[in-house]
Parts: C-alpha cells; sequence; structure tokens
C-alpha cells in the first residue's frame, strides 16, 4: 500500500500521525535479569520471549491493516533479529 498524495498532504502520501509502539511491562523474570546485571539485548530478549511487541512488529501489524506503509515503518524503525 503506498499513498497516491494530495493537495492536502503536499502529495506525500501521508495525513495526520500514527504511532508505533514499544511497551515492556516490568515482570519478575525481567526485574530478575536487570538485578543480575545482564545487557540491554538479554533484558529485550527476556521482554520479546514474555510477548513484548517491538516497534517494528507494531509497524509492521500496522502496515498490514493500511494505516501506514512498509517503507514508513523502515524508515522509523529498525529490524530486530528474533
Amino acid at each position: 500500500m503506498k499513498g497516491k498524495g494530495c493537495s492536502n498532504c503536499n502529495k506525500t502520501g501521508y495525513r495526520g500521525r500514527q504511532g508505533i509502539y514499544e511497551l515492556m511491562l516490568m515482570t519478575s523474570r525481567i526485574r530478575e535479569t536487570l538485578l543480575q546485571g545482564a545487557s540491554t539485548q538479554d533484558i529485550r530478549k527476556a521482554a520479546v520471549a514474555q510477548g513484548m511487541h517491538t516497534l517494528y512488529q507494531d509497524g509492521i501489524q500496522k502496515a498490514v491493516r493500511g494505516i501506514t506503509t512498509i517503507d514508513e515503518v523502515f524508515r522509523v524503525s529498525k529490524r530486530e533479529d528474533e
């Protein structure tokens, strides 16, 4: 999906703003990982393993639903090695 553009959007194909979000809930497992001095990558892996959706995943879901485009998701987020 790609916006065609018009005079309202200045030929960009985008109108308004829609956020993509990532929310990590502090669980006992993540808290324990943190207290053990784990790296940010290890903490992130633990959060994803417990169901956290990343910015990239949220963006892809919104692109599939037609809210944004894949190009815009690639522009504002990075794909993680999962």
